[in-house]
């Protein structure tokens, strides 16, 4: 009886899994660095954290960087997020001094949904990461502190015998908007931005468990992605297949 209603409860459990979004390193709904085609439904919400270690740091200096996440969905089609990137540089940041060993980075993220997903239809999206890029060097010391993603993309996206399919393309300005210096032009290319085509596919769930392969325009990476508890979702990555990140999740209602 005792395994009946374990089974019973585990079921229920399952069925309440799939509500839960999944987002990228960056917090907006996709995969490991690429985005998806969908959007996060109106009234929800996502906050999560990533760890990228010094070789997966989306900065060229290869420091080990927290990326804090907020993301809604207020807006019909519409998802907006808030990303503070933390950056281990073993340097006090002097825009905010209880910071001893590393430096804030903020960045705004957008995408619209233009078309809904349908049987016969897929979904489409326009977006934009970091679209106020503005603070690609500290002029005071010199130092790159930016995690800065600034690209534009358009995805469509398809889900098919419960596989997701997306394919996109993406244009990541040589200078991001806001920012004049030509010496930061050789920091902001050697930092990662999706620029030019990228897809990915994300395998049924087995177990609330699921496999995920995607080309972000530079790197082919791999990925786990498990729905712990209800609400709650852990993604484990490879960037470029060897450098390892982690990602946890929450997706509470507005």
């Amino acid at each position: 009886m005792a395994y009946k209603l374990f089974l019973s409860i585990l079921f229920i459990l399952l069925i309440e899994f799939k509500l839960c979004a999944s987002p990228t390193l960056l917090g907006d709904d996709g995969f490991i660095n690429t985005p998806s085609a969908k959007v996060l439904k109106d009234r929800k919400a996502n906050i999560g954290i990533a760890y990228l270690p010094g070789k997966s740091s989306l900065i060229y200096t290869g420091t080990d960087n927290l990326v804090y996440s907020l993301f809604f969905g207020f807006l019909p089609r519409t998802e907006v997020g808030l990303v503070y990137n933390q950056i281990f540089t073993g340097k006090r940041d002097r825009d905010n001094p209880y910071l001893s060993t590393s430096f804030f980075d903020r960045s705004v993220h957008v995408k619209f949904q233009f078309l809904e997903e349908s049987n016969f239809i897929p979904a489409l999206s326009i977006g934009g990461r970091d679209i106020f890029s503005n603070s690609v060097l500290n002029p005071r010391d010199n130092i790159v502190i930016t995690s800065h993603q600034q690209a534009f993309y358009i995805v469509i996206g398809k889900e098919i015998f419960n596989t997701k399919l997306n394919l996109g393309y993406s244009y990541a300005p040589d200078l991001p908007i806001g920012v004049t210096s030509n010496k930061a032009y050789s920091y902001v290319n050697r930092s990662f931005r999706m620029n030019g085509i990228f897809f990915a596919i994300q395998s049924p769930k087995i177990f609330n468990t699921s496999f995920i392969l995607e080309y972000d325009s530079k790197n082919i990476n791999y990925g786990i992605d498990l729905e712990a508890i209800q609400n709650f979702n852990i993604k484990l990555s490879m960037v470029n297949l060897v450098n390892f990140n982690i990602r946890i999740n929450w997706n509470p209602n507005l």
